[in-house]
């Protein structure tokens, strides 16, 4: 009887949680794996368990361990003794940058690759073969904990996607990305999600032979419906932390609806995070009292239905005033469904939203304003939404993209040496 390939894909918490909600979409499309697909959850994220395809495994041994004390202790042990470790304090130390913060990010980093590659172990010797192909849905430690465990012999090939904040140093605290450097150019595949982190790469020594732009996809769903004449109806969806900059949202919010005084300029926030208190007195200090102004915090929203609020509401247009992103997924939800997007042009959202709706890196409320006040007459017709649909299904197609990915790792996971 012929040996099924393995895939185990290392995520930070699903089908746990509520993070990571990418995921839901590219998952069912891995019951065509022709093969053992086993997910390795790093952490349970505090909510239920997410559906999955009956022909995929959960494995929670690396759960279980995750915020158990005495793995913990065991591990930090093996870390301090761990040329890994010894190496990148070297690299820190000649880089004449280091910091406290660096060397516990780097330390507990540590930490955590042995903790992943001790389960990497058990899975590959329960197979009784080496793991065919260990995705790492993000460049961080599990991508480390793979490459050690290809050096073992118990892993073949490692593919790994890169996205935005654990990938780009400077989205990273004190611009750190631990141990990357020490692994990134020994893994087979970099699966980055849009042009602009393909050429990134070579920060991290990889080659253009090791780098495929894999893009993510968003679900086809039914067209959202403008606003009726007389009202203009914004959204938006984002974290409410620092570098989302709300406060410039804000502030252009109010110059739109102080500019359209017989419009009835309504705008939903959807989205929860560290400055929650901070940016709902701000909202409540700048908005209210605008008489023809109404806002709406929705708070988190899970991804099912935040599509069907697009299905069942009426918007004109989607904002976003984010200085640093990967590829939006929000957007391409929007725009998927005919909203056009606002979005300033930081990280690859030039490669998502139309390029006449694209602000400086460095907008302000009164560039978002005025794009607003251009195109939301324009945001109404039809043959235009109709345009910025297909303008994003051209690239970020669930049902295209994922099959393709899926087949790519299969291809992989056969293939020899």
């Amino acid at each position: 009887m012929p040996v099924q390939p393995s895939v185990v894909w290392i995520t930070s918490g699903f089908p746990y949680g509520g993070g990571e909600q990418f995921i839901e979409t590219e998952v069912p499309h891995w019951a065509e794996f022709k093969g053992r697909v086993i997910f390795l959850p790093e952490n349970h994220m505090g909510r239920g368990k997410r559906p999955t395809p009956p022909e995929v495994e959960v494995d929670t041994g690396l759960m279980s361990d995750w915020h158990r004390r005495s793995a913990q202790l065991k591990n930090s042990f093996k870390a301090l003794f761990s040329p890994v470790l010894w190496r990148e304090l070297r690299y820190l130390f000649g880089t004449k940058r280091v910091s406290f913060y660096k060397l516990k990010h780097a330390f507990l980093s540590v930490v955590r690759v042995q903790m992943e590659l001790q389960h990497l172990r058990r899975i590959a010797a329960g197979l009784r073969r080496p793991i065919d192909v260990v995705y790492t849905y993000w460049f961080s430690v599990g991508t480390c904990a793979a490459v050690l465990a290809q050096r073992e012999g118990i892993v073949r090939k490692v593919v790994s996607r890169a996205h935005n904040s654990e990938y780009y140093e400077d989205a990273r605290p004190e611009g750190y990305t631990a141990l990357m450097r020490q692994f990134a150019p020994e893994i087979h595949t970099l699966a980055v999600i849009s042009q602009h982190a393909a050429e990134y790469a070579s920060r991290y020594g990889l080659g253009p032979g090791q780098v495929r732009v894999c893009r993510l996809g968003v679900l086809d769903g039914p067209m959202c419906v403008p606003a009726d004449p007389g009202t203009l109806e914004l959204m938006s969806v984002s974290t409410l932390s620092r570098f989302k900059q709300l406060h410039i949202m804000i502030d252009a919010v109010r110059l739109v609806a102080e500019a359209l005084p017989e419009v009835k300029v309504v705008w939903r926030h959807a989205g929860d995070g560290p400055l929650r208190e901070e940016l709902h007195a701000l909202v409540a200090a700048k908005l209210n009292g605008v008489p023809n102004l109404t806002h709406e915090m929705l708070g988190h929203i899970n991804n099912p239905d935040l599509l069907k609020l697009y299905a069942d509401s009426s918007v004109d247009l989607f904002l976003n005033t984010s200085s640093k992103e990967g590829v939006p997924v929000s957007i391409m939800e929007a725009m998927v469904r005919g909203v056009p997007a606002i979005a300033p042009d930081v990280g690859a959202i030039r490669e998502v939203v139309l390029p006449e709706l694209l602000l400086p890196a460095d907008l302000t409320p009164r560039d978002m304003a005025d794009r607003v006040l251009a195109y939301h007459e324009r945001a109404k017709d039809p043959a235009f939404r109709q345009q910025v649909r297909e303008h994003a299904l051209a690239s970020y197609n669930a049902d295209a993209n994922y099959p393709a990915f899926v087949r790519y790792i299969g291809e992989l996971a056969e293939q020899d040496g």
